[in-house]
């Protein structure tokens, strides 16, 4: 294991083990013009307090939007949901996912980390998801899901000094494209994956640390 990989992994687990016990610690802030609008916390490995919701939440919106992702659509639920997570999530050191909060701590959506190419300090971006919009949002004029996504990416070029992050998204679907597009994504890629019944197009995407654009959400 290279120190890169003990690094990645410590602080991965870290957020998901350690959350309760400093919360402040294990949030990411989100800010939209000067003003705190929300925060990105961790699912972690127990399921208590704020999280107890969490399995809910994820199989709701799993089954909202069945026919965007790459496998054939079924009806999610929570013990299969469940499962999932602790079979996979909690077992996993490379992966992370983290829930999006408004300032009420309303959960609106959620994005991760895993599956990390440790020799080339990269890894892929997805689960990106919004499951309802915050009346705050509405009111304030602001789109949490970007503010979102742009402090995750600052997050992870930083505090996991990651060079780039890679991922698949359906080609077209437009808002993912254009949220995509102002962080300074490329699509290296395009390609035809099929279902058993249906097929759709994809694309390949990549995002470097020096092509990333901060747009300065916090100023």
């Amino acid at each position: 294991m290279t120190e890169y990989q003990k690094y990645v992994i410590e602080i991965i687990r870290s957020y998901k083990n350690k959350y309760f016990d400093a919360i402040n610690a294990y949030s990411i802030e989100l800010q939209f013009k000067g003003r705190i609008v929300g925060r990105l916390r961790p699912i972690p490995v127990q399921l208590i307090g704020e999280c107890v919701n969490d399995i809910a939440l994820q199989t709701k919106w799993r089954n909202l939007y069945k026919d965007s992702f790459l496998v054939d659509p079924f009806h999610a639920t929570e013990e299969r949901t469940l499962k999932w997570i602790n079979e996979t999530y909690v077992r996993n050191d490379d992966r992370i996912i983290f829930m999006i909060l408004d300032h009420t701590s309303f959960p609106i959506g959620h994005l991760s980390f895993e599956n990390f190419i440790y020799e080339e300090k990269k890894c892929e971006y997805g689960r990106l998801m919004r499951g309802a919009v915050s009346k705050h949002e509405r009111e304030g004029r602001y789109n949490l899901i970007e503010i979102a996504q742009i402090t995750f990416l600052n997050w992870g070029f930083n505090s996991l000094d990651l060079k780039s992050v890679y991922g698949t998204q359906i080609r077209d679907n437009s808002l993912v494209n254009s949220l995509h597009k102002k962080c300074g994504f490329r699509m290296i890629k395009e390609y035809e994956h099929k279902k058993s019944k249906s097929s759709v197009m994809l694309a390949e995407v990549v995002l470097t640390k020096e092509n990333f654009k901060f747009l300065g959400i916090t100023t």
